[in-house]
């Protein structure tokens, strides 16, 4: 009677575990497969962030260049000055 007791609760010991370990394992799946997307939303993010700094970056240096100034000043009224003055 004692044995059958003990084979008894071994059982259910067992069993306690054995789902445990299923819940564990169906939750770690969940959280591996949620972090997957996670990353994969901002690796996208990340390309398109990439491309955009490559289009500001681009602007910056047609708006920073020699020409571009100078049709601004001109379209400005802006022009060389002929006789530049110094002061001593």
């Amino acid at each position: 009677m004692l044995s059958s007791l003990y084979s008894r609760r071994t059982a259910v010991i067992c069993i306690v575990v054995a789902v445990s370990l299923l819940l564990i394992q169906i939750w770690v799946a969940h959280i591996t497969t949620t972090s997957g997307e996670k990353l994969k939303e901002i690796d996208n993010l990340q390309k398109i962030l990439k491309s955009e700094n490559q289009l500001l970056e681009n602007e910056i240096s047609k708006f920073s260049s020699i020409n571009h100034i100078a049709t601004e000043a001109a379209s400005l009224g802006l022009d060389v000055p002929k006789n530049i003055q110094y002061i001593k």
